[in-house]
């Protein structure tokens, strides 16, 4: 199921961070991701979401509390600028060397391993070849 917007599970996901934990936090994804990819379960519906907050045993009033009053929202957007400003455009991107390095989609794991092993081997004040 292809959802309209991820938004919504991003934003229930953010909730649910700050209502309990990141612990918990990264439970919910581990739950959209199934729910999604194994599940073929529609992430955009808000009944979708909350059904699937039932079968984890949170409590949907603590996580609703954080949506309706803004600080989920707030949330999310503060994770978008972050994003935006280090040059993040898509899943999965690797932001190495404090952003002198970005890598974007689909990149080799030879090439990340060798980015890496340039960065750790290179005293800092010397010129990188990554």
């Amino acid at each position: 199921v292809r959802p309209t917007s991820s938004a919504n599970a991003h934003l229930v996901t953010k909730a649910c961070e700050i209502s309990y934990d990141l612990t918990t936090g990264r439970r919910l994804e581990l739950g959209l991701r199934k729910a999604f990819f194994r599940d073929a379960i529609d992430i955009s519906d808000l009944n979708q979401l909350y059904g699937l907050l039932d079968e984890l045993e949170l409590d949907a009033t603590r996580i609703n509390e954080k949506l309706y009053n803004g600080t989920a929202m707030a949330a999310l957007m503060s994770d978008y600028r972050s994003a935006n400003q280090a040059r993040i455009s898509g899943s999965p991107t690797y932001v190495i060397d404090g952003g002198r390095l970005v890598l974007f989609g689909n990149v080799s794991y030879r090439v990340i391993h060798d980015n890496i092993e340039e960065l750790l081997s290179q005293p800092v004040n010397e010129a990188r070849w990554c």
